[in-house]
């Protein structure tokens, strides 16, 4: 059996997908610098602050984190380069995935005539897999793990929204990408 985390995660405010931030990112890592050992310290740092697909580890979840997050993203690769009529395996990073949900989610997903519903659904569905990946963890590494991944969606969405996110947004939408950007960007801003 792994350590126990009780003060620290009891010390934890909820968590909402709907709901605001309660504490920044930041913040929370410096609570993980001061709580945790310097393992699992350093670990919560490399996922919180790095590209998830970088991320190499033998943590059980984190690991189906990091496969579910690319095959995410391979089946939007995949989705979008039959859209623009490109070869998909040229694009993929891994295989792609072989799970009939993911891929009528995210048929679902591009399906949304808004950019910005159809990633507040995705990110929803990344949601409900790290609630279903933290089922029968309570107070050690994993359940820290889960509540940092939510908490960087969380602060990903505040920035989305905020003014400066919407007018980022605004100029992306107009501006000519590279065909590489292209196959990880949204479709229907293909089409714009």
């Amino acid at each position: 059996m792994g350590r126990a985390y009780y003060y620290f995660v009891a010390s934890l405010p909820p968590l909402s997908f709907e709901g605001k931030m309660p504490v920044s990112v930041e913040a929370f890592l410096q609570d993980c610098r001061r709580l945790l050992p310097e393992d699992d310290s350093a670990v919560m740092e490399r996922l919180l602050t790095q590209e998830e697909s970088s991320l190499e580890t033998r943590n059980a979840l984190l690991r189906a984190w990091v496969d579910f997050s690319r095959g995410l993203r391979n089946e939007l690769v995949w989705w979008r380069a039959n859209l623009l009529h490109k070869d998909p395996s040229r694009y993929l990073r891994g295989e792609r995935p072989s799970e009939p949900s993911l891929t009528a989610q995210v048929q679902q997903a591009l399906k949304l005539e808004d950019l910005g519903e159809a990633e507040h659904f995705l990110n929803r569905m990344k949601w409900h897999f790290l609630d279903d990946l933290v089922l029968g963890h309570y107070f050690d590494i994993e359940f820290l793990f889960v509540y940092g991944l939510k908490l960087k969606m969380l602060q990903q969405y505040q920035e989305y929204i905020s003014a400066e996110g919407k007018k980022v947004f605004q100029e992306l939408q107009t501006m000519q990408l590279p065909e590489s950007c292209i196959l990880w960007a949204w479709p229907k801003a293909v089409a714009a």
